[in-house]
This record gives C-alpha cells, structure tokens and sequence, in this order.
C-alpha cells in the first residue's frame, strides 16, 4: 500500500499537459493578387503536467476550404519551425520547443504565435471569402485547433479561456464579428476593432466590406441588409419576411439562436460561393451566427425568388447546426445537410400549416430522386472525404427525408423537446448520430435501433416512405409508428 502514496487524491496531472489560457486573433485582408487574409494568432500557455513539454500539435487549416500558405511560428519570441505530420485527413504541425516547457514552475507562462495567410480553395463549402472590398470567415476550422499530448493522462484542449479577436480593415468597412465589441481605435484610415469573446459566445468569425447597409423592417426580428449595391427593397422586404418567419420557426423547434444574433443579417459577397446542392452558377450561400451570406449568383437570380429564398432558410438553419452545435467528422451530411435542408420544412409549416409542409417534403423526394438518376447516395454514417459532388447532394436529400421520417415516427412535439435537449446540453460540442438518437429514445422511451440503422446504415431509402410522400399528402403519424 505504501507504493501508492501521493497518487490516490493527487490533484497534479500524471502526464504531460497544458492550458490555454489565453488566445488572441487578428485578421487583416491583404491587398494582394489575388487577395488574401492575413491571420496572427496569439496563444498563451501554462504547462500543468508533470513532466516537460518538447512541442505540441496542432491542426492548422486545410481541405476543400482553405489553401494555406506562409506558415511561421515562434515560441516566447523566438522563431520555431513547424513540422508538418504527414498522412492522415487533417493538416497537423508539430511545434518544436527548444528548450522544452519545463515543470514545476509556478505559474510559467509561455507565448506561441501562428502566423499564415489564407485563400479559399476550390470546391470549398465558401466559409472563408476574401474580395477587393469584402472579406469574411465563417468556420472555426480557419483558426488553429491544439492537440492534446499523447497519453493516457494526458491534458489540453483548443478551447481558450480568454478570447480576443481584432479585425483590422479600412474604416469605411462594416463588421460583424463574434463576441462584445470593446473598443475601436483608427490608426490612419484604418479602423482597429476589438471584440471580446466569452464563453457561450459563438466561436470567432468576422463578415466586413464596404457595405451599404438597410435595414427592413418586418413582424419580428430587425432584418438588415449589408449589400455592394443599391438594394431592391421590395424583394428584400419577401427575403426579410421569410426569413422572420424561418426564425421563429427554428427558435420554436431547436431552441434559441446564436448568442449575440438578436440582429438578423443578410450579406452579400462578390465570391460566388460554391452550391452544395445546385450547379457551379446556380444561388450560394453560407451561414454565420444570426445570419446569412449569399453570392452575386443570388443576387442576379433574385432576393424573391424561390431557390433564393429556400436557400436563405437552409442558411439560416446552419446557424443552429454548426454553430451552436458542429456535427461530428461521420456526421456531416446527417447533422449538417440534412438537418439544415429539415428546417426548411419546418419553415413551411410555419407559413402555411401541414399541407405546405408536405409539399416541401414531397418536393425532398423529388430531388432525392432525380440526385440518384445522376449518383447513388452513401450511407450517411461515414466522413465526407471522397465524396463526389453528385453523392454528396443525393446523401443530402436522404439525410433532410430522414428527418422528415424521425419526425413522423417519434412525432413532431416530441422530436422538438428532442432538440431542445440537444442544443442545451450540447452547446459547443460535437454531435453525431449517437447523440441524436440516444435523446429520441430518452424522450419517447422506445428503441431506434432498427429505425436509425436501416436509415443510416444502408443506401435508399424504404419504399414505403417514398410511396407515402410522392404526391404531397403525406401526414404526421402518431408517436410510436
């Protein structure tokens, strides 16, 4: 017994460890060719393990979204070249300290800063845009993400306690940015922003241009329309309209929105923003918290018209999942497209009862059927990498049905006490299809084992389900059928 003196009760750490404790972020648009955004991250550490620190890893951005180039480091001042790990899905570095982070110092601090540029990759969701008078990013994955040491008792996380980020752009720009804005300094003619970010904030994202802003006034939330040109104001007003009504809708269902997004935004982008369900030069757009980004394709296609205004509904739902939530790497398609494209639905209803309800649901089934005429669709459990596009859109639509089918199933006020719990308990986290199902099951106190396997598990979709919603009529049955 002796031998385990000093581990039992022990509050010190067995392994190696860190805390962030602090981390702030400046972004700056550089007037390049093409342009591109500057990005400075600053982190500060605390070693908390028991043994000394030799580097960490870190996971910088990378994929369809983002080219990374210009990458430094430097530890407590001095430059640290990072060391990229090949293999694997994800960009990781290795940053060397040299010499290590010892431990067993008393509150020893140690600074790292990332310092990169980035520009948006082809085929890119179109999370990150940067233009001549415009930039924005929109994905916590364009900001470094910290491993943990390896080890069983091993600590450490990406999440800072503190957050600052800085925006730096001409002062005719407007900005919309993550967190509370605390100050704004004007050094020449360009405007230094300050925006603290605390905790239950959503995580940092910046939208700024040269923006000509109107505001609509609409039932509901305040609507405000950031655009590069002259607005027309009576398709926006039909925009604005719907989207008030979208959001309370998904309020009702999911939970309240975004912190800090009481203002709902509509922006424009030059960028044509890849489709993720249409063709090249078909309406694009994304989503940040409280608001939506559409494309010059939008734009020209018309505020008022309907793929636009289906496509502002799928964005605005992104708010919730992805934001408030971020569906898990075998989640993507099933928490994120299908969920998003769900909501549409949801917002249907809103406006028109049931019966418009099913006609969205029918118009689901259509597209899910004419994607399979071009791809077949995959099983929705499994990473996105190697998709082509066309399965990607074909896996979306079923993902959306199989909402639709859950909802039928467990109910509609069931699944929306379901959601409530997921957003409230989940908030900031990873969600997959564990998660999602283990919460239906808690409400309804039944299994879904067969129910989320034949859907998940298999490619089609049940014939039985297809026949019911062809033609419109279908209605929402009991719980427990």
């Amino acid at each position: 017994m002796p031998a385990l003196t000093g581990i039992s009760g022990c509050a010190v750490p067995l392994g190696a460890g860190f805390r962030l404790d602090a981390r702030e972020i400046q972004l700056r648009a550089q007037p390049s060719d093409p342009p591109v955004l500057h990005v400075l991250v600053s982190d500060r550490f605390a070693n908390v393990g028991n043994r000394p620190l030799d580097s960490l890893i870190v996971e910088m951005p990378a994929g369809a979204t983002y080219g990374l180039a210009n990458l430094r480091a430097t530890v407590d001042g001095e430059d640290a070249e990072p060391h990229l790990i090949p293999g694997g899905e994800v960009q990781l570095y290795r940053v060397p300290f040299d010499p290590a982070w010892p431990d067993g110092v008393p509150n020893r601090m140690h600074s790292v800063v990332l310092e990169y540029d980035l520009a948006p990759a082809a085929g890119g969701r179109g999370t990150m845009g940067v233009a001549a008078e415009s930039f924005h990013v929109a994905d916590h994955s364009a900001f470094p993400l910290w491993h943990a040491p390896p080890g069983v008792f091993s600590k450490g996380g990406p999440d800072a306690r503190r957050v600052v980020l800085r925006v730096l752009a001409p002062a005719d720009y407007l900005v919309a940015a993550s967190g509370t804005q605390t100050g704004e300094r004007h050094p020449k003619q360009e405007a230094d922003r300050l925006f603290r970010i605390d905790r239950g904030d959503p995580f940092p994202f910046a939208v700024a241009g040269r923006y000509q802003e109107k505001e609509i006034g609409v039932p509901g939330p305040n609507v405000s329309f950031w655009t590069l040109a002259p607005l027309d104001v009576d398709a926006a007003k039909v925009l604005a309209t719907r989207l008030a009504t979208a959001r309370d809708a998904y309020e009702r269902f999911f939970g309240h929105g975004p912190s800090g997004a009481d203002t709902l935004r509509v922006v424009e982008t030059s960028e044509a923003i890849p489709p993720e369900f249409g063709a090249n030069d078909d309406p694009g757009g994304a989503s940040f918290p409280g608001g939506v980004l559409l494309d010059a394709h939008a734009f020209a296609a018309g505020l008022s018209s309907e793929p636009v205004l289906e496509l502002a509904e799928y964005e605005l739902a992104r708010s919730w999942f992805g934001w408030i939530v971020r569906p898990d790497s075998d989640a993507q398609i099933l928490m994120g497209r299908g969920a998003g494209l769900y909501s549409v639905t949801l917002a249907a209803r809103a406006r028109g009862g049931d019966a418009a309800r099913n006609l969205a649901v029918a118009e689901l089934v259509r597209k899910y059927e004419a994607a399979r005429q071009r791809a077949s669709d995959r099983a929705l459990l499994e990473p996105t990498t190697g998709y082509p596009h066309e399965q990607r859109v074909a896996s979306g639509y079923k993902a959306a049905l199989f909402f639709v089918a859950l909802e039928e199933r467990a109910g509609a006020d069931p699944l929306r006490r379901v959601m409530h719990r997921i957003f409230h308990d989940m908030a900031n986290k990873e969600v997959g299809a564990a998660e999602l199902r283990s919460a239906v099951e808690a409400e309804t106190h039944q299994s879904y084992a067969e129910f989320f396997r034949v859907w998940l598990n298999q490619p089609g979709i049940p014939a039985g389900f297809l026949a019911a919603h062809q033609g419109g009529a279908a209605t929402i049955a009991p719980p427990g059928t």
